[in-house]
Formats: structure tokens, sequence, C-alpha cells
């Protein structure tokens, strides 16, 4: 028996697969129409919507067959999907890659398969449209066009699901990011807190973070955790033993659904961590990257994180930066005013000292009109000391 040989990119195949939602739901009539009618025109007594996952195949729709899942390393339609056109066994027991398959020694003994593959519209090879008979037989130009037809179809019910999800969970997104901007009860670090809690409810992840980044230094700003963990405010971290730092590296929104699948598998982070969901997204400020606005788990996320979940974070963290050039910029004002209040204050003391000794009678002989205007100067410096000391105050 021949074992079906893995696709290229097949980490990408199976986040593509996980990203439709079908695996493990209910069996549906737009798929179930489909395999009758194959079944009925191929005069076949077996026609399935196979979806080939890591270890199985998994039947969304199962014409004609009492199980919905075989071992993949048994599946006819792991050889499927390895190649664009049909795949065709005509007689298996004639046939040494399946001749000692168990799905031909024993139930539901095979003997023809054809099966078209169900591609994503990306490429991703995610299963087939199979038919299946207890007895050989021949399958004709014809007969392949026709399967094609039928898979087509299949093909058009993916990008339907894929539609209507990505719409509604895109209006979901925006619809949470409108609450989280309309949010101005208490201070802002308030607000970034509840809507990391938010957030973190919408991707399902555990741990929300908002990093501010110097040199080569990550400092967590704000955070949330869904569950008690070892993480404070002010807690810093080398840049380079954080994902942070590999989100950095693109410049844009990083996604990683299951980091032990992924490319980043061996970098030392997830040696150190082993957080194997990760999303984030760059924090700018003045043409500069200030920061990350990122989630994680320590569980893969599934189905694969999506793009209206990319452009949700994306957009969130442009809010955060909204944020954070509010606050720098009351920090600007604050030291502004400190300053400058600071450096008057001293000189004011002295005018005023100096104007209360003359006026005291330090000096004799003033002429009235002299004496008025000293006296109108010192009432006008009390009056600018008062101010100084009003904004030292409010900034106090």
């Amino acid at each position: 028996m021949k074992i079906p040989e893995l696709p290229p990119y097949e980490d990408r195949r199976l986040s593509a697969l996980e990203a439709t939602q079908l695996l493990d739901t209910p069996p549906e009539e737009r798929f179930d129409r489909i395999t009758r009618i194959a079944s009925h025109l191929f005069e076949v007594p077996v026609a399935l919507v196979s979806l080939v996952d890591k270890d199985r195949q998994w039947f969304k729709s199962c014409y004609g067959l009492g199980v919905r899942e075989t071992a993949r390393n048994i599946s006819f339609c792991g050889h499927a999907i390895l190649g664009p056109d049909a795949f065709v066994v005509e007689n298996a027991q004639n046939d040494e890659r399946f001749s000692d398959n168990p799905l031909v020694t024993g139930e539901p003994s095979i003997r023809f398969y054809a099966g078209a593959p169900l591609e994503d519209r990306f490429g991703n090879r995610l299963g087939t449209l199979c038919l299946i008979d207890r007895k050989p037989r021949t399958f004709s130009d014809q007969d392949r066009h026709n399967l094609r037809d039928l898979a087509d179809m299949v093909e058009r019910e993916f990008q339907y699901q894929e539609l209507g999800s990505y719409y509604g969970e895109r209006a979901r997104a925006l619809n949470i990011l409108n609450e989280i901007a309309l949010d101005n009860d208490d201070d802002e670090s308030r607000r970034v807190q509840r809507a990391l809690e938010t957030a973190n409810r919408f991707l399902g992840t555990d741990t929300a973070i908002v990093s501010d980044i110097t040199d080569q230094t990550y400092t967590i700003r704000w955070h949330h955790e869904r569950r008690p963990s070892t993480l404070h405010d002010g807690l810093s971290l080398p840049l380079d033993h954080t994902y942070c730092s590999m989100a950095l590296e693109q410049g844009e929104v990083l996604a990683i659904s299951h980091t032990a699948r992924s490319r980043y598998r061996n970098h030392p982070c997830y040696q150190a961590f082993g957080l194997e969901s990760y999303l984030a997204a760059p924090i700018w400020l003045d043409d500069r990257i200030v920061g990350t606005l990122n989630f994680s788990s320590e569980q893969p996320h599934r189905p694969a994180f999506t793009e209206s979940e990319k452009m949700f974070v994306t957009l969130l963290a442009r809010w955060v930066a909204t944020i954070l050039e509010r606050h720098q910029s009351e920090q600007m004002k604050s030291r502004f005013i400190s300053t400058v209040s600071n450096e008057l204050q001293a000189p004011l003391d002295s005018i005023s000292r100096s104007l209360d000794q003359i006026l005291g009678g330090a000096i004799n002989g003033l002429p009235d009109k002299t004496y008025n205007l000293l006296k109108s100067a010192r009432r006008d410096t009390n009056q600018i000391r008062k101010l100084v000391n009003e904004l030292l105050d409010k900034e106090s």
C-alpha cells in the first residue's frame, strides 16, 4: 500500500482548511444535494465531499457511506489532492498502490474511485468530490468533465461560505471597534484596559498587550489576561526575547495561528514561551514604530486568524496610537507649563521683593507719578505670580 505524500505548502493548506470552518459541522443540504446528484448521474453507490485534514479525511457530505471519517494515511483522497486533475482508479485490486489497502480488502470494498480536487480561491486543495463503486469500471473523458462541473459547484459553495463568514465577522469587528472608540468613561488607561479585554473575547485569545519599544527594550504599557500569570504593566524584556521582534521584522500585521506548524517553530521565542498563536500589529507614531498591539494564547487558534481579525487588530492599533499621541501631547504640554512657570517664578519673586522694598521706603522722595507706577507694577506682578502658582497647582 502506498501512503499519500504530503502536498507542498501543507501548513498553508491546513490553515486554509481550518479557515473554511467546515470541519466537524453538521450535514448541509447544499452539499448533500450535489453528492445525491453525483451518485445518480454516475450510477455509483457512494459519493462524498471529502476534506483532507492533518491525520484524517472527514466527509462534509456522505451519500451511501455510514462513516464520517477515515484515516488519511489509507485514503484515496490524500492522493487525489496532489494534482489539479481528477484522480481515477478503475480497479483498485489491480493497482499496487491500493490492492492491500484496508478500504479495498475490507469495508467499503472499494474497487473504483474517482476524485476531483476541491480548491479554495487561493488554489489550496482542501479535499475532493469523489465517487466510489464496489465493482471495477471505466471512466471516460466526458465523465471526468461532468465530475469537474459538479466539483466546481462544491467550490462555489465554499466561496459562499467564505463570503458569508467574511462579511458577518467584519461587521461584528467594526461594531466592536465603534463601541471602543465611543467609550469615553474613565481615564485613558482604563479605556485601553477595557478595549483589550473586549478584543481578547472577540479574538478568543488569552493575553492582550500594548507594548512600548525603546531601542532594544520591550516594555508592557498595558495588558489584559483571561488567565492569571506573572505579567504586569511596566515589565521590561530584551526585545529579541519576545514574539514582538518577529512582528517588527515585517512592519505590518503578523498572524501565527499555530506556531508548531509555522516557519517560526524553531524561533527562540517559541522555544522559551511556547505560545502557539500570536496576532500583532505595529503601533506607528510620527512615521516610526513605537510599540505593538499583540494577542496570544498557549493553544493554536482554530480556525486560522482571518482577514477580518487581522483588520480588527490593525485598526485597534491605530486607535491605541491616537491614545498614545494624545498622552504624549498632554505630557509635552505639562512639561512646557512646568518649565515656563518655574522659570518665571524666580524672577517674579525677585521683582516683587524689590518693588515691596522700594514702596516700603527704601528709596525716599519718589515723585507721586513714579510711586503710582511702581504700585501698578507691583499689582501686575502679584497677579502674574498668582497665575503662575495656579498653573503649578494644576500640574502637581
